[in-house]
């Protein structure tokens, strides 16, 4: 396998992120995809950060702009112990990041055991946007293929994701999803050499958490865009019928 520096994203080429930190899957791209999102945006935006992620890879990305940082377990200098759905809408932001942090809104673990919410991946998202100024954008990654009930994540599909308009009004016009699949990786240590490659939805619909790669095995990228004047309608009330699976390893019996 020859393994390559960069992957694609939309129209550019980004290093993959390769540092040895929890870098065993996802965050490979995710965070490069973060980076170029946060550098695209002005010098004196007002930035929020929901997740405590990009913290730990800064090192080999100086420059990184000044943000807020939410989340509401990690404890850290300077981070915001808040759960994003109770952030009050006062401030609001010219940008917001959140990578490897929405799919666990609202399920268990990481300190979480309250009453689980399926559909609360999905109002994290809604306050998101309804958290960014006019002109404002976002950026939220998410594991995406089969629409799979985790417990401690939710792994999104495009019927989920339809419920963001139909159920949660965040108007379709304001955000377009890009896809990244996995294709190979190496067996080794949490910083293994990695293959993402740009997919379409309907590639995507048998596509597992946790094989035959671990963690996620494909990414949702979400572009928040919020046009003066645009706003979400009223909240449908839930929770709405959609056939969740369990991971494939607990449907699937091992070998005797």
């Amino acid at each position: 396998m020859r393994w390559s520096r960069t992957f694609r994203y939309g129209d550019v080429n980004l290093e993959y992120n390769r540092v040895p930190y929890n870098n065993c899957a996802e965050r490979a791209v995710e965070v490069p995809i973060a980076v170029h999102f946060l550098r695209q945006l002005q010098p004196s935006a007002s930035l929020l950060e929901v997740g405590h992620v990009l913290h730990s890879y800064e090192t080999s990305t100086p420059g990184l702009p000044r943000r807020r940082i939410i989340d509401k377990f990690e404890r850290d200098e300077g981070v915001e112990n808040i759960d994003i759905r109770a952030l009050d809408i006062v401030e609001r932001f010219d940008g917001i990041v959140s990578i490897s942090t929405v799919e666990h809104v609202g399920q268990h673990g990481f300190g979480e055991n309250g009453i689980r919410d399926r559909e609360a991946p999905l109002l994290a998202i809604r306050r998101i946007f309804e958290l960014l100024r006019p002109s404002g954008r976002g950026l939220v990654t998410v594991p995406f293929g089969r629409l799979l009930d985790g417990g401690w994540y939710i792994q999104f599909d495009a019927a989920y994701f339809q419920l963001l308009v139909s159920a949660y009004g965040v108007p379709a016009e304001a955000f377009r999803i890009s896809y990244l699949r996995r294709l190979a990786s190496e067996n080794t240590g949490e910083n293994p050499h990695q293959i993402w490659a740009p997919a379409a939805a309907k590639d995507l619909l048998d596509v597992e958490f946790g094989f035959p790669f671990p963690f996620a095995n494909a990414i949702a990228v979400v572009e928040l865009a919020k046009a003066p004047g645009m706003k979400c309608r009223p909240i449908r009330g839930g929770p709405h019928y959609l056939h969740y699976q369990r991971p494939i390893d607990e449907r699937v019996l091992p070998c005797p």
